[in-house]
């Protein structure tokens, strides 16, 4: 049976099932990685800012912000056989890019991501078992949705798998 490939773009999530990988590639923002190992059912968003509620001038699907895509992809797991009880995350990203002076919303935004990835997930009571955040590098992200298990690939160093 071939493999379905699916990538994810910026403020977008894919949920999926079975002999399927989700990519995406990742700088500041974040990959949530939800996983149901008993039903092999999970899915991806990659998200590019904290907070939808922050915003003053909503722009942008709501899959751009930890806070809304987090449980519209829990939803779509949900809806595609996925059972709550069993469902972990794995998150990567929340890089700082670029070297900004001073403290600026801008140079802070990976961490800003990553903290605010964790905080939903901690309402959602779903537990975050792996992680690969921060540092200063671009990664590209692998999620087989038959093992759950997430491949991280950053240029100039060997892959890891979380």
């Amino acid at each position: 049976m071939d493999t379905n490939l699916i990538h994810v773009g910026i403020e977008d999530m894919k949920a999926a099932s079975g002999n399927t990988i989700l990519r995406t590639t990742l700088g500041s923002c974040i990959a949530i990685c939800l996983y149901d190992p008993k039903n092999q059912r999970g899915g991806l968003a990659h998200i590019m800012l904290p907070s939808l509620e922050d915003t003053r001038n909503v722009k942008g699907s709501p899959t751009k912000y930890a806070d809304s895509a987090i449980p519209l992809l829990l939803y779509e797991i949900l809806n595609n056989g996925g059972d709550k009880n069993s469902i972990y995350a794995k998150i990567a990203g929340g890089a700082q890019m670029f070297a900004l002076p001073g403290s600026t919303v801008m140079s802070a935004i990976g961490r800003n991501n990553t903290a605010k990835v964790k905080d939903v997930l901690r309402e959602m009571n779903i537990n975050i078992i792996a992680e690969d955040t921060g540092g200063n590098h671009s990664r590209t992200i692998y999620f087989y949705l038959e093992t759950g298990d997430v491949t991280i690939k950053v240029s100039g160093q060997p892959d890891k798998t979380i």
